[in-house]
């Protein structure tokens, strides 16, 4: 007969243990062990207070040794009932895998009917069914995770797997697998990241991972997945388990508890920035106080879980406002894993959109985010035809922000997603005042954004809307103070939320929903992005170029000297609209952009100011309709070769930077020793991928110096861009927009540099 290895033995008194652990968990208040009986050792006796149980484990297959435990297990029961003749006796032999025929009919034979064999697996279902548990689960949303075209939790098929950066150099790539496994090893794994990173779906893959391992080998851990959003007000893990049981239909909540603490599970937790306890008001002193007294419940269940069982959590990475406060208010255990979920790379980009079936072109404005990716494909941003006209980056970002508050709205703190639009706008009227014009804000600005959009104080319950707020992160170099300012994570996310205020105001300019000392000390005006969003709601409500002139006589006579002033002024000659009975004048502003396109300006002055970008559009007659430039600086100017296309009039005392369109630039493509078709294209895409903005409207693409045999091909070198995937088409307001290719992006810049000597079809 063959040896048996130390191997072998091992992993049998290794079995054992987990079959005697188990054996205690299910009956809890039975106390014994492995023993002797009649001289002979036993692998397990428990004696409780209405049951004896006699246990005899084994991992071997052979009938032999199965007759054997039999044998032993019939004579321990038999001393058991006599010894404890009021008790309820029972018998195991616990097996390894599942019982064959002839084990059964062996145990039969020889234990009587007072043993029985079974699995582990069966062992450990008298403690808490983990198949029931997965099923039940599997019905129930797991997080913010849907479906992008249903909006179902029941998310079909594999999403895009994401790269998750461990923290803090932000250098090994984490994927899911690597999640899982650290996990089963019983380490503690973080997530952090800001909104719409894809954090709960790779919560949801790493869940399947582990439930699909427990399917194959039901002795492995089986994961049980807590959305901490439901569970506002608790500070109890078995409170917690009973209503997460009671949520998702599993039937014995106590076993779940017990599954749990058996450490055969492994514990998902999404949200720690979800979750609220009541009755902090008053009774704490900073804002890190409320958030740990918010998140008890989660660093209780860390300190209770088992050490073998895993944890993995995760949550929004500015709620805290620093690793050490998010390390401090959770109790993390040392040795756990922090990673970062980010943005899709390209390469992910191109697999979410093949998954759903989208084959397109991606402008250079359209985020890498998942969520926002996702939900411009449900506004219909992202066509099945490159060719078709494509969301315009205004109607997209105005689609997207709604679709962010909608989102977060389904908090259900009674804050609905068009107030948080509105906390939001109000927010990022705010953050004009900085510098960066997004922040940062403090806690009181962002109260007071909440209090003008809702109406209220923001209370207990409602106040976790403010922590999450959507786009919102920890402003840097803030670190060392307490209760860390907020800031805008994304600067055209900004400009687009801070476009609200303004439509607002040209929607109901007498409604006085803008305050007075809301309205001055702006450093920050509106960008393009967020003077194109006004204009498509504006489009979008049926709101006429009148309204804007309107708009800008009650500004000028109620609010002169303003922030509101400039943007309306900008937007109303952007749009070729007529002023009304009052002209505006301007003084020190910084202007980020002004557009001379037409309308009626006449009398308007602005002077002692910097145009960082002048676009002009008009010629001849117009200039006498346009404004007055006193001791203006112009960084940059489009539209004209210099200042003799400017009329002297309207330029007094002013001072140019470059001209975008001179000879310095536009010229050195013309001189080039190529064909019209060659040199169109060139400057075609020196507009498009080396000029300011995300895109250009029509009419401006036949500018810049070209001759009139050159603005005739235009059209016929845009279409040919098109077909090439360099370039897109939208459509603003019944305006055409032509907009660069974020892939075709070093194509283009490759051909710029080098027209003589590239060989790219282009130029051909």
């Amino acid at each position: 007969m063959a040896k048996r290895s130390t191997v072998d033995f091992a992993a049998d008194r290794e079995f054992e243990d987990e079959v005697l652990r188990i054996a205690r968990l299910v009956y809890p208040d039975a106390e014994g062990g492995a023993t002797k009986v009649s001289g002979q050792e036993r692998d397990g006796v428990l004696v409780g207070r209405d049951v004896a149980v006699a246990i005899e484990a084994t991992r071997s297959r052979r009938v032999e040794k199965i007759e054997k435990d039999a044998r032993k297990l019939a004579q321990v029961v038999s001393s058991l009932s006599r010894a404890h003749p009021a008790k309820a006796i029972k018998g195991f032999c616990v097996t390894a895998e599942e019982p064959t025929a002839d084990q059964r009919a062996c145990v039969k034979r020889f234990g009587g009917d007072l043993v029985s064999i079974i699995s582990l697996v069966q062992l450990r279902k008298q403690l808490f069914d983990a198949m029931e548990y997965l099923a039940a689960r599997d019905q129930y949303s797991f997080g913010s995770a849907r479906d992008l075209r249903s909006n179902d939790f029941h998310i079909q098929g594999e999403p895009v797997p994401m790269e998750l950066l461990e923290r803090p150099d932000l250098t090994a790539t984490w994927g899911t697998t690597r999640i899982t496994n650290s996990l089963i090893e019983g380490r503690t794994v973080v997530i952090t990241g800001e909104f719409g990173v894809g954090k709960s779906v790779s919560l949801l893959q790493v869940y399947r991972q582990l439930a699909s391992s427990f399917r194959k080998d039901a002795t492995r851990a089986v994961p049980i997945h807590i959305n901490l959003r439901d569970h506002r007000g608790q500070d109890d893990p078995v409170e917690a388990l009973h209503r997460h049981a009671r949520l998702i239909g599993f039937r014995q909540p106590d076993d779940l508890v017990r599954g749990w603490r058996s450490g055969q599970a492994i514990l998902i937790m999404d949200g720690f920035d979800e979750i609220t306890y009541p009755g902090w008001a008053g009774r704490v002193a900073t804002l890190s106080d409320v958030r740990r007294a918010n998140v008890a419940l989660v660093r209780k269940f860390l300190a209770q879980t088992p050490s073998a069982g895993g944890v993995l959590l995760a949550g929004r990475a500015h709620f805290f406002d620093n690793d050490a406060e998010l390390h401090r208010a959770l109790g993390i255990p040392p040795g756990y894993v922090s990673l970062s979920a980010s943005d899709f790379t390209p390469e992910q980009v191109e697999k979410f959109l093949a998954m759903n079936h989208l084959n397109v072109t991606i402008p250079d404005w359209l985020p890498r985010r998942p969520l926002l990716l996702g939900h411009l494909a449900l506004a219909g941003a992202l066509g099945n035809d490159p060719h078709d006209d494509q969301m315009s980056p205004a109607a997209g970002w105005n689609a997207l922000l709604d679709r962010v508050a909608a989102r977060e709205a389904e908090m259900e703190v009674g804050v609905d997603g068009r107030s948080i639009r509105r906390i939001l706008e109000r927010a990022a009227t705010r953050a004009r005042r900085t510098t960066s014009g997004r922040g940062p804000l403090r806690f009181d600005d962002l109260t007071a954004a909440f209090r003008d959009a809702c109406g209220y104080e923001p209370d207990e319950g409602t106040r976790v809307v403010l922590d999450r707020l959507p786009g919102l992160g920890v402003a840097p170099g803030t670190e060392q103070t307490p209760d860390l300012p907020r800031e805008f994570v994304d600067a055209e996310y900004a400009d687009v939320a801070r476009a609200g205020d303004i439509f607002e105001f040209v929607q109901s300019p007498y409604a006085e929903t803008l305050k007075s000392e809301d309205l001055y000390g702006w450093v920050t005006l509106l960008g393009d992005v967020g003077l194109e969003v006004v204009a498509q709601r504006m489009s979008d409500s049926g709101l006429g170029k009148q309204s804007l002139g309107a708009a800008l006589d009650v500004a000028v006579a109620k609010h002169p000297d303003s922030g509101l002033v400039v943007d309306l002024l900008r937007l109303l000659s952007r749009e070729e609209a007529d002023l009304g009975k009052r002209s505006p004048h301007v003084a020190n502003f910084i202007l980020p952009s002004l557009t001379l396109a037409g309308g009626d300006l006449t009398g308007t002055v602005i002077e002692d100011s910097i145009v960082e970008n002048l676009e002009v559009t008009i010629g001849g007659s117009d200039w006498e309709r346009m404004p007055v430039f006193r001791s203006v600086h112009f960084e940059e100017v489009e539209g004209v070769v210099g200042t003799s296309e400017l009329r002297a009039e309207n330029f007094v005392e002013c001072t140019f930077g470059m001209f975008q369109d001179g000879a310095a630039t536009a010229s050195e493509i013309l001189d080039l020793g190529l064909s019209d078709d060659a040199k169109v294209v060139l400057i075609l895409l020196k507009k498009l991928y080396r000029q300011r903005g995300s895109g250009r409207k029509d009419s401006a693409m036949r500018r810049g110096g070209l001759s009139e045999p050159q603005r005739m091909i235009v059209p016929a070198m845009l279409n040919r861009l098109l077909a090439e995937g360099m370039v897109t088409k939208a459509k603003s307001g019944g305006t055409t927009l032509w907009l660069p290719v974020a892939a075709s992006r070093t194509r283009a810049h490759e051909v710029l540099s080098a027209p003589m000597t590239t060989d790219d079809a282009l130029l051909k």
